[in-house]
C-alpha cells in the first residue's frame, strides 16, 4: 500500500549547499594548519639564525681582540724598528756609536783610522792600533753593543803595530719578531 504517487528518493545527509560550505571549512583549516607550518618552521630557522650569529658574533669578537692585542704588538715592533733604524731610515744608534768611536779614536790618538764605510746595515772599519786589547777596549766594545754580528781581523806590521779590519752587521730580520 502506497500512498503517494511518486517513487520515494533517498533524501542525503547533506545537502549541495552544506557539502560546498564543508569543503570550504576544510579547506580553511588546511590552509590554517600549513600557515601553522610555516610560521612554526620560520620560527625555528630564525632562532637557529640568530644562535648561529651569537656564536658568529663571540667568534669575531675573540677575533677583533686577538687583532688589538696583535695590533698592539706591531705598534710596538715598529716603534722599537724606528728606535734603533730612525724614522727617516737612518740607523741613529748607529750614527750615535760611529760618533762615540771617532771620540775614543780622537782621544786615544794611537788609533788611525784609514777607512770607514757604513751602509744601512753594515759598518766595515779599517785601520792602525799599536796592539789588539786597545782597539778591542776602545773601539770593538761600543760596536758590540749596537750592531748583531762583529768580526775583527788583525794583521801584524813590520814595526809592531797591527793592520785591523773590522766588519760589524745588523741582521735584517733581527728586530721582527
Amino acid at each position: 500500500m502506497t500512498y503517494s504517487l511518486i517513487k520515494p528518493k533517498l533524501k542525503p545527509i547533506l545537502s549541495g549547499f552544506a557539502k560546498i560550505w564543508l569543503c570550504f571549512y576544510i579547506l580553511c583549516l588546511g590552509l590554517l594548519t600549513a600557515l601553522y607550518f610555516v610560521v612554526a618552521t620560520k620560527t625555528l630557522l630564525a632562532n637557529n639564525d640568530t644562535e648561529n650569529k651569537r656564536k658568529e658574533l663571540a667568534i669575531m669578537q675573540d677575533r677583533i681582540l686577538k687583532n688589538d692585542k696583535d695590533f698592539e704588538i706591531l705598534t710596538h715592533r715598529k716603534n722599537l724598528g724606528l728606535e734603533i733604524i730612525g724614522a727617516e731610515g737612518n740607523n741613529t744608534k748607529a750614527m750615535q756609536v760611529v760618533m762615540n768611536l771617532f771620540d775614543f779614536v780622537l782621544k786615544s790618538g794611537s788609533i788611525r783610522l784609514e777607512s770607514m764605510n757604513m751602509n744601512k746595515n753594515s759598518l766595515d772599519i779599517r785601520g792602525v792600533t799599536p796592539t789588539k786589547e786597545m782597539f778591542l777596549l776602545l773601539v770593538q766594545t761600543p760596536l758590540k753593543s749596537t750592531f748583531d754580528t762583529n768580526s775583527v781581523n788583525f794583521y801584524p806590521l813590520s814595526n809592531g803595530w797591527y793592520k785591523f779590519v773590522s766588519i760589524n752587521k745588523i741582521v735584517e730580520g733581527m728586530y721582527e719578531r
